[in-house]
């Protein structure tokens, strides 16, 4: 089935969304987009994006507004259209976003009605993002965990040790060749089984400090009422699971390449710093205060 392709616009709401949940204080709801009921005709409206920040017995609606033009600077009848969409909708308060900045008049308007204005500003030069940023790499620490076939001990509802020789032979088999990977409880009433794998993202993974670093531990899951496994006598109670883990460390480096400002049209808001590695194909996206302005990018001319 082909990915359905995302309409013109919609990454820079949601890019713009992931910040505004950075920035939100604690207990309010970003959602993007929305649907809020307009207070005059009753129809259902799409905002970009809403917060929703619980006050006392009551909820701060701030709705927020984008626009993805790289060109030409937005103007007054945006900030206008904005007005008189919050007045509507019963917001507090509007913020609107452009990815390429606001005219004069726009900017006199917001002030004057009570638009909050953002920008986001990128810098797409390696070079300039990484002295901007002031280290030369992102380190991701990425665990990879390994199972063996012998760390997994089942009980059953009498806390008994359910004998592996007893376990569908199917199941088995499979558990032999893929025992972290492969489904082998199941709960009564639910669609699918869960493996060591689904176990052990429940779980903290132990700490380890350099790259290579190896260890083994062993967790125990008690588990609820019906919970089982298909054995040769059919499906048979499992109470606890025991599952052992081998964790190894692996650290990535990951160069900056990109640099992206969230800004007021007072101050810098946000910085979001972007870093791939080139070895196993990851893309990090990192959102950070750094006390550094936003550089002007300048180059020596080539001969």
């Amino acid at each position: 089935m082909a990915k359905q392709k995302k309409r013109p616009g919609r990454e820079f709401e949601e890019l713009v969304a992931r910040i505004e949940t950075t920035l939100a204080p604690a207990g309010a709801i970003v959602k993007s987009p929305d649907l809020i009921r307009d207070l005059v005709t009753g129809r259902l409206r799409e905002v970009d994006a809403s917060i929703r920040i619980p006050e006392g017995e009551s909820t701060r609606l701030i709705t927020v507004e984008c626009r993805d033009h790289r060109r030409a600077k937005q103007d007054d009848r945006w900030i206008e259209q904005l007005v008189t969409k919050r007045e509507k909708l019963g917001a507090a308060l509007t913020v609107a976003v452009s990815s390429s900045g606001f005219s004069g008049s726009a900017i006199t308007s917001a002030k004057h009605f009570g638009i909050e204005l953002r920008r986001i500003d990128e810098i797409t030069d390696a070079e300039i993002a990484q002295e901007w940023a002031g280290v030369s790499k992102f380190k991701i620490d990425i665990l990879e965990s390994q199972y063996h076939a012998t760390s997994i001990a089942l009980f059953d509802s009498k806390d008994s040790a359910i004998d592996a020789d007893r376990i569908n032979p199917t199941l088995l088999h499979n558990l032999r060749s893929d025992l972290t990977n492969t489904k082998f409880i199941t709960r009564a009433g639910d669609d699918g089984a869960i493996s060591a794998a689904d176990l052990g993202r429940m779980v903290n993974s132990p700490y380890l400090e350099k790259d290579g670093d190896t260890t083994d531990v062993s967790y125990t899951f008690d588990l609820v009422e019906g919970w089982f496994i298909e054995t040769l006598d059919g499906p048979k109670p499992v109470s606890r699971v025991t599952v052992g883990y081998h964790y190894t460390l692996r650290i990535l480096p990951a160069p900056i390449d990109a640099v992206k400002q969230y800004s007021s049209e007072e101050r810098p808001l946000m910085e979001l710093v972007s870093a791939k590695t080139e070895d196993a194909g990851f893309k990090v996206e990192a959102s950070v205060r750094l006390n550094r302005p936003l550089p002007t990018p300048s180059r020596k001319k080539k001969r």
